[in-house]
Formats: structure tokens, sequence, C-alpha cells
């Protein structure tokens, strides 16, 4: 079975179809280009900045570590939580709660918009906002303060 055309392409499709050759070839050269300087040292564009998720991890020289930074190692690291009380504190009533602030009224019955970070209080820093078991908690150092 041989390729027949059926009528003449016009020049956009001609064009199309040429650029489409000219990338998928480039793309081929590019993928023998990076298979072929495999043992080179990876550079990505704003590693330095990266530091913020690095601790050191060993006295031992990485190969991955930017030239004039010796003392940050770049070996990625995950966060941790603080560990809440699990103790909740009924005198608090959790008016309106969003995942960034959270309105609530304190024993006192003041009402109060706060949000991580804030200092309420009685109960310390507020520490998160979040949805637990579809209602909504703020947890400070002193306690949780639930949604009724």
């Amino acid at each position: 079975m041989r390729f027949q055309w059926r009528g003449r392409i016009d020049r956009t499709e001609a064009l199309l179809r040429v650029t489409g050759v000219a990338l998928a070839g480039g793309s081929v050269a590019f993928a023998a280009h990076m298979l072929g300087n495999a043992d080179r040292d990876p550079q990505f564009a704003g590693l330095e900045h990266l530091a913020i998720y690095a601790r050191l991890t060993s006295s031992a020289p990485s190969r991955y570590r930017p030239l004039g930074s010796a003392e940050i190692d770049y070996t990625p690291v995950g966060s941790t939580r603080r560990n809440l009380p699990e103790t909740v504190l009924g005198d608090f009533e959790l008016i309106k709660a969003s995942a960034t602030a959270a309105t609530i009224r304190t024993p006192q019955g003041r009402i109060a918009r706060v949000s991580p970070g804030v200092k309420l209080p009685g109960v310390g820093e507020v520490v998160s906002i979040r949805r637990r078991d579809n209602k909504w908690v703020v947890g400070t150092q002193g306690g949780l303060i639930c949604e009724r």
C-alpha cells in the first residue's frame, strides 16, 4: 500500500507538520545529550534558595553542594508537627472558622478573631486551624477549641 496525497496541502498545514517534526527531533537530541552527560553534577536554577529545607546530616562532603556553601547540606528533610494537648477547652466557643482564621468567644464573653501565631490570653499561642471529623478545631498550646 502506497501513501498518496489527496489534494494539495496549504501552507499552514505544511508549516505545522514541519514544526512538529522539528520539535520531535529536538526532543530526541536533548534526551540523547542528557543521557550522554550522565556523569556530570546536576545544576538546578535556584538550588541555593532551598536551604530552608536542609539540615546538616553528616560531616561528609556532599557532591551536590553548590560552591561557596560548605556549611549547608542540601539533603531535603521533612518538617515535624508540634504535639498539642488533646484537652478540649469547654469555656471557649468556636463561632466561625476557615483554613486561615477563626472567630471565637472567650470565657469572659469577648469575641476574638484569631489565626495561627496569635497569642490568646489564658491558653497561649494558636498553632493551627483545621477540620477534624467534619468540624473545625482551633489548636492552641493550652488545648483545643472545638466547633459545637
